[in-house]
């Protein structure tokens, strides 16, 4: 694909205790056929050496893309680690990705395609880890009601114009489902749009649900989801049937998921 000068990207990516993951997260920015304009490195205050690596990563490669390295002073988690690249971005559109993740070499180059192909389009992803639309369908306008069904917006997957972002930032007061209320936000108010193509990957083998898989850890995860319903049902997003309803879809998705978790500890 030829570049054009229209569309700078930044790509942002928190990092915590990631010594051991980011290299092959930054060789696939860095690699990609559509090249990102800057890569802006957060650390969260890591407790190994991630801080050393990540100026070895700045230093052997800035004179491939422009890297920025900073440091949310405490750990404050990544909502916080987010606003900053946010913050600091000088590109109009932004892409996230997680320290442990890496992308496809083609995975801008075919988000960039979406972006010039659908008028008015503010939030794009892929799929990540499995397929989510029908394997005859490229891609998909995702509406505010599907995204409350089925999250098609995995951060490492978004890509994401900068002013939506502004005006929807990370809640760093929340530590879990934080980042599924700036998706159900965005939805709410624009266009976006989910490629139906896996281009985003894991560098280590995550549990399909909660930090190591934990019951106690998916828990949180939706408490953190139920809060957002009410949320967006005290702003007057949703009413009290459709609080109710998704409320109550979301419970039983998660009594799934508690007894996948439980029957794999146990087994």
């Amino acid at each position: 694909m030829t570049q054009t000068t229209e569309l700078k990207i930044t790509v942002v990516i928190p990092c915590y205790n990631a010594s051991k993951t980011i290299n092959k997260c930054i060789e696939s920015v860095i690699n990609q056929t559509y090249k990102a304009d800057e890569i802006i490195l957060i650390d969260d205050c890591s407790t190994d050496n991630t801080w050393e690596v990540l100026k070895d990563i700045q230093k052997y490669n800035n004179h491939l893309i422009e890297i920025k390295l900073t440091s949310t002073g405490k750990n404050s988690g990544p909502s916080v680690a987010r606003n900053i690249g946010v913050k600091m971005a000088n590109t109009n559109w932004i892409a996230f990705l997680d320290s442990d993740d890496y992308w496809d070499k083609t995975k801008l180059e075919k988000q960039v395609a979406i972006f010039h192909k659908e008028k008015n389009v503010k939030l794009i992803s892929c799929a990540y880890k499995k397929k989510k639309l029908p394997d005859s369908v490229p891609y998909q306008e995702i509406n505010f009601k599907q995204s409350f069904i089925k999250n098609y917006f995995e951060t490492p997957t978004v890509f994401a114009e900068k002013k939506v972002l502004e005006e929807f930032p990370f809640n760093p007061d929340q530590k879990h489902s934080e980042d599924y209320m700036v998706w159900l936000k965005i939805t709410k108010n624009y266009k976006a749009i989910c490629l139906n193509e896996i281009l985003a990957f894991c560098v280590l083998d995550k549990n399909p649900y909660g930090e190591s898989g934990l019951s106690q850890n998916i828990w949180k995860m939706e408490k953190g989801e139920l809060s957002n319903f009410k949320i967006l049902y005290k702003d007057k997003d949703i009413n009290f049937w459709e609080y109710l309803a998704f409320s109550s879809f979301s419970l039983l998705k998660f009594f799934r998921r508690f007894l996948i978790v439980t029957k794999r500890n146990l087994f």
